[in-house]
């Protein structure tokens, strides 16, 4: 498998478990959530649809307690491109597309 494949296969991963996250299809303990913790740089920023930014530390928390809360929620992910390659490292981007409760938002990811 090719480096974008393996970019490709983590977000998708990734992507999944917020979704069986917020359905409460997995446990709630540490070792579960850190799935989603441990790959979050220390500096990231998601800027959400409306242009709003939310850091990390926020971030891990609204996710953390939004446990089954929600099993309404999908995620589906398209359009995947390599825009660089470094040894180890790519840059990809990607559509995001979620369904919430029967709304439908999209971002470039």
């Amino acid at each position: 498998m090719t480096l974008p494949e393996l970019c490709e296969q983590d977000i998708r991963s990734l992507h999944q478990f917020f979704v069986d996250w917020r359905a409460g299809r997995l446990p709630r303990t540490a070792e579960v959530y850190d799935r989603f913790a441990r790959v979050m740089d220390e500096n990231f920023i998601i800027v959400a649809p409306d242009g709003s930014l939310t850091e990390r530390a926020p971030l891990l928390e609204k996710l953390e307690a939004g446990h089954g809360g929600n099993d309404q929620f999908e995620i589906g992910n398209r359009n995947f491109v390599t825009r660089h390659q470094w040894d180890d490292y790519c840059l990809v981007t990607y559509e995001e597309w979620q369904k919430d409760r029967g709304v439908t938002s999209a971002r470039l990811s």
